[in-house]
């Protein structure tokens, strides 16, 4: 990860709140929580202007009663896309809490993404009832990047490549499942030709020697990397994959627990928003990466604003709003993901609008794609994980069933052979044997298990 220099913000006049009616102060907008707050219901705060010319991040009349936040100083939850929030807050308990899942599961069931939401919901209800107070911890940051603490992203992964005693980490990804990590399909070989055979979770540090808590990490074998079947190595587009590690993680509340996946049904992904991005990568374009996972602020950008980045023949039809987010720079600084980073998520925090509790949870909206050299100020491209969420429901939770555990029972092989033939067949080979086939069958009870299947 890289940024570039801080620039001078001006900002700090009075001004007149006029919704409330008293003295307020312009301020940038990430740094005032009550605008923060309107700009997630759709509504549009009290501006000041831009602070300077070519900014793109406005100030906004910030309340006085509503305290605006120092430069520098941590950012509210509610700041931080990405920041850790409450689960459940103390106000709420945790038989209210598990309610209002209960009652989101009976709405959502049978909708697009009802499978993805409902483990994002079964996750969140075993947070809350290990009753280990996580929303008291913060992820809260100001400028730059900077160190992860303990207890945050605990869904981060490393993935290697080469012998156990020489591995070589060259990409993140996201723990999405306990035996699975979504990440970019690029990262399914090095640039080498190495195949990724390792995925590190529950770490902090690349090496043993320098992790705080040995004994969370877990370094755990992968079994396939199944690529989105319309990714190819010659474009830019569907660069998304699927990590199955040979044995599930072991899921610790503290350090080790799945992320949710941004669906079609959550907030939508605007231009403004701010979202937060973790790696191991480079701190600087060329250098070896960092030894330590780090956190930063990106802010969405209108996919023109990554034109620069959107060319080229890898590009023919150049950037796809179904398919690509633009993001990168943060308050004036030109933070964003770089040289290693490449898998690991673009994340926002799992918000539940029935409570509107910040549920210790994240659910990743991008995924590191590509982007010019880092540190230069000018956003990446991550892949847009909404538009894949049902081809990744079909191979992590087969059948729609939601299950939590892998499938490696009896006949799990030719389960997953299944889910091969479902993702990668081209349509119209597909549509061709399901005619033919559907004409042979004779009775009803194949009909209603073919429909199963498609």
């Amino acid at each position: 990860m890289a940024s570039a220099g801080q620039q001078q913000l001006v900002g700090g006049k009075s001004c007149l709140h006029r919704a409330s009616g008293g003295t307020g102060e312009c301020v940038p907008l990430p740094r005032c929580r009550s605008a923060v707050e309107e700009r997630r219901r759709g509504a549009h705060p009290q501006s000041c202007g831009f602070p300077y010319s070519g900014a793109r991040i406005p100030d906004v009349c910030c309340p006085l009663p509503t305290p605006a936040v120092p430069p520098g100083a941590p950012l509210a939850a509610s700041a931080v896309a990405g920041g850790a929030g409450s689960a459940p807050p103390s106000s709420i308990t945790c038989k209210a809490f598990n309610a209002s899942l209960a009652a989101l599961e009976a709405s959502d069931r049978g909708r697009p993404g009802s499978v993805a939401r409902g483990m994002c919901r079964t996750y969140l209800k075993d947070v809350c009832e290990s009753k280990i107070g996580l929303w008291r911890v913060k992820n809260q940051f100001g400028y730059g990047f900077s160190p992860v603490n303990e207890l945050e992203y605990p869904h981060m992964a490393l993935l290697g490549a080469g012998d156990k005693d020489n591995i070589k980490y060259f990409c993140g990804g996201s723990l999405i499942s306990p035996n699975f990590v979504l990440t970019a399909a690029h990262c399914a070989t090095t640039a080498e030709g190495a195949t990724v055979r390792w995925a590190l979770v529950g770490a902090l540090n690349r090496t043993l020697s320098q992790d705080r808590d040995e004994a969370a990490r877990q370094l755990l074998e992968v079994a396939e990397t199944v690529v989105h079947p319309q990714y190819t190595g010659q474009a830019r587009y569907h660069d998304i994959a699927l990590v199955r590690l040979a044995q599930n993680a072991r899921f610790a509340p503290k350090e080790v627990r799945p992320a949710c996946l941004h669906t079609d049904l959550d907030d939508e992904v605007a231009p403004g928003q701010v979202a937060a991005v973790t790696g191991w990568g480079a701190e600087s374009y060329g250098d070896d990466g960092s030894e330590t996972l780090l956190k930063g602020n990106v802010t969405v950008r209108r996919l023109e604003d990554c034109r620069a980045t959107g060319r080229g023949s890898k590009l023919p039809r150049g950037l796809d709003a179904d398919v690509h987010i633009c993001a990168g720079g943060y308050d004036n600084v030109a933070t964003d993901a770089c040289n290693g980073d490449s898998g690991g998520p673009l994340q926002f925090p799992a918000l539940l609008k029935s409570t509107m509790a910040e549920d210790c949870m994240f659910r990743v909206a991008g995924v590191v794609s590509f982007g010019p050299p880092c540190g230069i100020g000018l956003p990446g491209v991550y892949t847009r994980v909404s538009t894949y969420v049902p081809w990744i429901e079909k191979i992590v939770w087969p059948r729609g069933q939601g299950e939590c555990l892998a499938d490696t029972g009896p006949g799990s092989v030719a389960r997953r052979g299944e889910q091969r033939v479902e993702t990668e067949l081209p349509t119209r080979y597909v549509e061709i044997w399901m005619k033919i086939e559907k004409k042979n069958l004779k009775t009803k009870g194949f009909e209603k298990y073919f429909a199963t299947l498609w």
